[in-house]
């Protein structure tokens, strides 16, 4: 863009140079020719003046004619400099659009991080995990059955003592007898399950890829976890917890047969159940 500028200015001064030289022999020829050529009489002054008046035209009209030199050289610095504010523009777009293709990487390398380090949190507190003393404690992933059997046990007696009840009223009646007795870490447990599902949701990705790393949460999770998660989500009431269930499908894997009721998959909807891939 600079050389085709200078090349412009450099076209435009020859021109003025070649004009400028042009004039200056005119007007000398003007002047000397006369004299040289005639026998002229210096009594005749006026006349003399006079001769310079076809000069004085011809450089009226090149001094115009300078003016429109000068003014098609403005109007080319003009449009180069439109030029070059319309690359400067473009240069700055491209510039935006790394800038913003480095920070969702970033974004996205935290999320990686965060995620990863949830799964390993999450991971630990169900190796903690333990119900009962000694050689009776049950460790891991057993102690999400043996909670559910407490559930199970308490379940028909709160159906006769109220029959009115809604099922997930008697879920959470059935479920609050065996919960006070729960091991902290349990509870713990299903915070940060919450935790990664609405981290997953809430990342600004594509819905491909959100699914893929729910996918990731999914695949570890035992049958005993899914149908822990499945009650102990309607004790809690936690209505976003339901929404993220529902999202990727977390109980795709889940065996309904293996429910307290039959009708207790209703309270689900069928997007729970459903694979995403």
């Amino acid at each position: 863009m600079n050389e085709e500028t200078n090349d412009n200015k450099f076209r435009y001064k020859n021109t003025i140079i070649v004009i400028t030289g042009f004039v200056i022999i005119v007007w000398t020829a003007n002047l000397i020719l006369p004299i040289v050529y005639a026998n002229y009489n210096w009594a005749d002054s006026g006349i003399f003046g006079d001769m310079f008046g076809a000069s004085n035209s011809l450089f009226s009209a090149l001094a115009f004619i300078g003016l429109i030199i000068a003014i098609l050289l403005q109007k080319e610095e003009l449009s180069l400099q439109r030029k070059e504010l319309k690359q400067t523009r473009v240069e700055i777009a491209g510039q935006k659009e790394q800038l913003e293709g480095q920070k969702n990487q970033m974004e996205l390398q935290n999320f990686d991080n965060k995620f990863f380090q949830l799964i390993s949190l999450i991971n630990n507190f169900v190796q903690q995990l333990k119900v009962g003393r000694g050689e009776f404690a049950i460790e891991g992933r057993k102690c999400f059955d043996e909670h559910l059997r407490s559930v199970k046990k308490y379940y028909p007696a709160t159906r006769n003592k109220y029959p009115e009840f809604k099922e997930s009223d008697l879920i959470r009646e059935s479920f609050s007898k065996e919960f006070h007795k729960s091991d902290p870490s349990i509870v713990s447990y299903t915070r940060i399950l919450f935790s990664i599902f609405r981290l997953i949701s809430q990342q600004k990705i594509a819905d491909d890829q959100k699914q893929f790393y729910a996918n990731i949460v999914i695949a570890m999770l035992s049958h005993a976890e899914l149908k822990y998660i499945f009650y102990h989500r309607i004790y809690s009431a936690n209505d976003e917890f339901r929404e993220y269930i529902e999202e990727f499908g977390v109980f795709r894997n889940l065996d309904k047969n293996q429910l307290i009721d039959t009708s207790h998959p209703s309270l689900y909807s069928n997007s729970a159940y459903e694979s995403k891939d």
